[in-house]
């Protein structure tokens, strides 16, 4: 019995990478949103712990975490860019 190869072809490859800004811009949103719940939670947490200043710490990153998830959906095109920079300036993986 034949084993199909694993590796992909380079236009499934070029056609993932394409999808990465749109997937980006979906995920960042909710990853951002997440993180700012999670940052407010914990800093709850610490204030009941009776630790003030890591309360205050932990609980300013929720606004600047909820600007970034704004940012990434409403400018897209700023995170296309971004990936394309990347893209060249790193090296080749294979």
């Amino acid at each position: 019995m034949e084993t199909q190869s694993t590796q992909s072809s380079p236009a499934i490859e070029r056609a993932h990478q394409q999808q990465l800004p749109q997937r980006l811009t979906e995920v960042g949103r909710d990853v951002f949103l997440l993180g700012a719940t999670l940052s407010i939670g914990a800093a709850l947490m610490l204030r009941a712990l009776g630790r003030q200043h890591d309360a205050l710490f932990v609980g300013q990153w929720a606004p600047t975490l909820l600007l970034l998830g704004l940012y990434t959906q409403r400018h897209p095109e700023a995170l296309r860019r971004a990936v394309s920079e990347m893209r060249e300036q790193a090296p080749a993986l294979h």
